[in-house]
């Protein structure tokens, strides 16, 4: 499924999603994206993030039994801003990274 910003956002003050509004103020805006981390399996994260748009989850959502994902396509920039996942710190369930045109297997012992 490909998502668009107004499927994982939502206006901090109500009313509907303005994509113009959003790009010019994304912080009159919160992520909703949790709800697919709890179905999904597979995300791949490849869009411009402004830094002062929402981060899609937290980590305390990665921590989250219901958190489904499993394996994370993206950049290392994205990683900073809106999929924030601390370097070494990869929860359990994230089996692997794909960071660029890296494959980094998460080894767990």
């Amino acid at each position: 499924m490909q998502l668009s910003s107004a499927d994982y956002h939502i206006r901090k003050e109500g009313g509907h999603f303005n994509r113009e509004e959003f790009h010019l103020h994304p912080e009159r805006y919160q992520s909703d994206f949790a709800k697919f981390t709890k179905v999904g399996d597979i995300l791949l994260a490849g869009a411009f993030w402004n830094p002062k748009a929402p981060a899609l989850f937290t980590r305390e959502d990665m921590l989250d039994k219901q958190f489904k994902l499993k394996l994370l396509l993206t950049s290392p920039a994205i990683l900073m801003g809106p999929c924030p996942v601390p370097k070494n710190r990869v929860p359990y369930r994230i089996r692997f990274m794909i960071m660029t045109q890296s494959l980094i297997p998460l080894n767990r012992h």
